[in-house]
């Protein structure tokens, strides 16, 4: 059981190492930590251990589970981090350039009527 928990981890570190994006990290999540991943399934079989080891393996199954939580959550934010600059780089923003001009405010009524009378002043 000891040595089947410890392939278990290498191999998840393994998957680890070879993940690129958020959705693959997740898939390799939830294919060793979730409710029916390998880790979870290994820990059912620790009701057929003696008593003697018992407490062994379960430290030892707590501890690859920590690990593995810890690996993923940092992978998760060096993954996040290099989208977010991905990010940064596509959509940036070049300060040197000229802003939009921005034109306040509309003519008055007043203007318009204004015009009107000098045409009719010139039509007759």
């Amino acid at each position: 059981m000891e040595l089947e928990l410890k392939q278990l981890r290498d191999r998840c570190l393994a998957d680890l190492n070879t993940v690129e994006e958020l959705k693959t990290l997740d898939n390799v999540r939830i294919k060793y930590l979730g409710k029916k991943g390998e880790l979870t399934i290994a820990l059912k079989g620790m009701g057929k251990l003696s008593n003697e080891e018992r407490p062994i393996i379960g430290k030892l199954a707590n501890e690859i589970r920590e690990e593995i939580e810890n690996n993923i959550s940092a992978q998760k934010q060096a993954l996040e981090q290099k989208e977010i600059e991905a990010q940064i780089k596509e959509e940036s923003i070049d300060v040197s350039l000229p802003g939009k001009k921005h034109y306040a405010g509309n003519l008055h009524p007043g203007h318009g009527l204004f015009n009107c009378r000098r045409s009719g002043n010139r039509m007759g």
